[in-house]
């Protein structure tokens, strides 16, 4: 019986240590993520200038034959 117990003692010691890894890791994983997606001052225009960009690309059809015509190309020619 002492046997048993002091080896589920070992086993919780186990499982304790890789949860706490993992939520470790989980995070730092997190924070650097958010590290590298942080915008700085440095990217807002100046005076009147405006930055413009399209956040969020759209899959119309004709996107969708553009890529289809595209790769039938590459696969009737090769290039």
């Amino acid at each position: 019986m002492p046997g048993s117990l002091s080896r589920l003692m070992d086993v919780i010691k186990i499982i304790t240590v890789f949860v706490a890894l993992t939520l470790f890791f989980y995070v730092m994983i997190v924070w650097v993520a958010d590290a590298l997606e942080e915008h700085s001052e440095e990217d807002r225009p100046k005076g009147r200038a405006v930055k413009v960009f399209n956040s969020q690309r759209e899959a119309s059809l004709e996107t969708i034959h553009d890529v289809k015509d595209r790769l039938m190309f590459f696969y009737w020619f090769g290039e």
